[in-house]
């Protein structure tokens, strides 16, 4: 996941970060060509360098009732907005809600919601601050899924920072 930053990049990395196969796999292909940020005009390998085909998360933070929600709240009726999500809609509606609910040390959480209020089973991986975490999310698990401190913490070190999502 993610590029190589400098040095030489393969059609084979390039096709294991797009989630495909590499047969027939050019440059010139549209999903190389999204993913490398270069919709026309004259694409390099070195165009690639960094990229990565995971959504973006900037962490944002909300305290209530003695819970900090970590992470991007995007159409709470309660007005609880934070954070930032840009990336695609997954095949069961488009994210609005992705948190990291903390309430102590004991009771930390993840929490995925779609705008169409569904979620199927998925495996949502998280890469931040050089950690990557995966976890699977159960259908329409309003209660989340428990999750490490080491990640509640290293997310709420992180806030304002930028996480890297993927959700499959």
């Amino acid at each position: 996941m993610t590029l190589p930053a400098s040095g030489a990049i393969s059609i084979a990395q390039v096709a294991t970060e797009l989630g495909i196969g590499a047969a027939g796999l050019s440059l010139n292909d549209s999903r190389v060509r999204n993913l490398f940020g270069k919709p026309s005009g004259i694409i390099r390998m070195s165009d690639g360098h960094g990229k990565s085909n995971m959504d973006r998360m900037t962490i944002g933070r909300y305290d209530n009732s003695g819970r900090s929600y970590l992470g991007y709240q995007g159409a709470s009726p309660t007005g609880a907005n934070f954070g930032a999500y840009s990336g695609t809609p997954t095949s069961y509606g488009s994210v609005v809600s992705l948190i990291i609910q903390r309430w102590s040390a004991y009771d930390n959480k993840i929490l995925l919601q779609t705008n169409n209020l569904q979620v199927q089973p998925c495996s949502i991986n998280f890469q931040l601050a050089g950690q990557s975490f995966t976890f699977a999310v159960k259908t329409n698990d309003s209660y989340g899924t428990a999750i490490p401190n080491t990640m509640s913490d290293l997310f709420l070190a992180n806030v304002g920072g930028v996480c890297l999502v993927k959700i499959s």
